[in-house]
């Protein structure tokens, strides 16, 4: 099964006592008729966040660690033992919670007030505060985006 989902947008939302994240109603219902609300929670590779995937879509991507090999290679091992090995599956509550464990909410420094990000087959979870932050790095990165669109790997884009 694939997922046929682009997950976009960006809003806040707040962690409880308990570390639970409630998804906004229009995400919610996404999911529940993607993967009837079944999902991955993970570590980011890039930054200090978390990402959560729809069940299907993540299923994607273990396909693709499936085919990497392993054997004598450190940085294939570290990559599944990130992805992997902090995976965390669940069904969304029928408040459409997430609980968000401990190693996870440590990893990504969040506290009380959280930033979603949808980004096409996956969530990004931050610390609103560092999302901010990263928010004002990726305008200064792409204050030129004359220069960007130069690049051959972008000179498609229609910005």
């Amino acid at each position: 099964m694939s997922c046929a989902l682009f997950l976009s947008g960006t809003v806040s939302l707040t962690l409880d006592d308990k570390g639970r994240m409630a998804l906004p109603v229009r995400y919610r219902t996404l999911l529940k008729e993607e993967c009837e609300g079944a999902c991955v929670l993970t570590v980011s590779l890039y930054d200090p966040a978390l990402w959560l995937y729809p069940a299907t879509a993540f299923r994607q991507v273990q396909e693709e660690l499936v085919k990497l090999p392993s054997f004598g290679n450190r940085q294939v091992r570290a990559l599944k033992r990130l992805l992997l090995g902090n995976a965390c599956e669940f069904r969304l509550d029928a408040q459409g919670r997430v609980l968000i464990p401990k190693n996870l909410r440590d990893f990504a420094g969040l506290n009380k007030n959280l930033t979603l990000v949808g980004m096409e087959n996956k969530f990004e979870i931050w610390d609103e505060e560092r999302y901010l932050r990263e928010q004002d790095e990726d305008l200064s990165l792409l204050n030129d985006l004359s220069a960007l669109s130069a690049e051959p790997a972008f000179s498609h884009l229609q910005l």
